[in-house]
């Protein structure tokens, strides 16, 4: 299984994303604030269930799939880490790779 925690991106880019996202066969995908976000971003349309599972849907459609994967939004990106990543990511079933721009790819335990 693929499950993608990802930093909420402007709500038109995010539109843009469900569809893809759902293509890619993800069984989750949390969408999280971080640094750069804005809070406006977690308010938009793009975080309303009746605006993305149409998307979603879509993606499914195209990619011939049948399961519509989990969505989960965290307004806090610190405390979903410490408190619930162990919960939904264990270390022992998952390899968990943290991808920033011009980090050198660590584990998110390294």
């Amino acid at each position: 299984h693929v499950e993608l925690l990802l930093a909420m991106p402007r709500p038109k880019v995010m539109m843009r994303l469900w569809s893809v996202l759902a293509q890619l066969g993800l069984r989750r995908i949390v969408l999280t604030n971080a640094w750069r976000v804005e809070k406006a971003y977690f308010s938009s349309h793009a975080t309303e269930p009746k605006r993305y599972i149409p998307e979603l849907l879509e993606g499914l459609e195209q990619a011939v799939c049948t399961s519509l994967p989990e969505v989960r939004i965290e307004m806090r990106l610190k405390p979903f880490i410490e408190d619930q990543v162990d919960v939904l990511f264990p270390e022992d079933r998952y390899l968990r790779l943290f991808c920033h721009p011009g980090s050198a790819g660590l584990r998110l335990r390294d």
